[in-house]
């Protein structure tokens, strides 16, 4: 991995858990690049707009952090090693499923499919057993996602006061 070059950019378990937030901007934030890699190595895993990558081991509970992929530019994308890459089934609106499923209500359906003693983990047999709640109204998705990403610059804001 490098932050140079390359031809292919790959989303890290560990970034997701600590430097990305329920929605990862791809075209502002800092994502390396695969040493080496060859896009036709990897073109049945690349990502697209609106999926949303679950880190699936960690220390601790936060084991299921999602983060939703927006702005994916023309660099190639696609999950590391101990991520969970999903595309809804249903189109969703920007932000929704990231905010949804960092949000304790569908948290809490995790906690009992967790698995292991130091490192915990998720399956994705485990993660299919998971509902997904959402509104059907495309416009309600959206004014919720936005609301939430809204709130999130704000709280930013506020912490970088002196």
């Amino acid at each position: 991995m490098n932050y140079e070059r390359g031809k292919i950019k790959s989303v890290h378990y560990g970034d997701i858990l600590i430097k990305y937030g329920a929605v990862t901007n791809c075209g502002k934030g800092m994502i390396p690049f695969i040493t080496g890699a060859e896009i036709s190595d990897y073109r049945s895993q690349l990502l697209q707009d609106g999926d949303v990558l679950i880190a699936d081991a960690a220390e601790d509970e936060t084991v299921g952090k999602v983060t939703e992929i927006a702005g994916i530019s023309d660099i190639p994308m696609v999950s590391g090693l101990h991520t969970i890459a999903c595309r809804p089934r249903v189109k969703m609106q920007p932000n929704y499923l990231g905010y949804y499923m960092n949000s304790p209500s569908y948290h809490q359906q995790l906690l009992p499919l967790m698995q292991g003693i130091k490192i915990l983990s998720i399956s994705r047999t485990n993660l299919a057993k998971t509902t997904i709640c959402y509104p059907v109204s495309a416009q309600e998705q959206l004014q919720i996602g936005k609301m939430f990403r809204d709130l999130d610059h704000l709280v930013t804001l506020h912490q970088r006061e002196p």
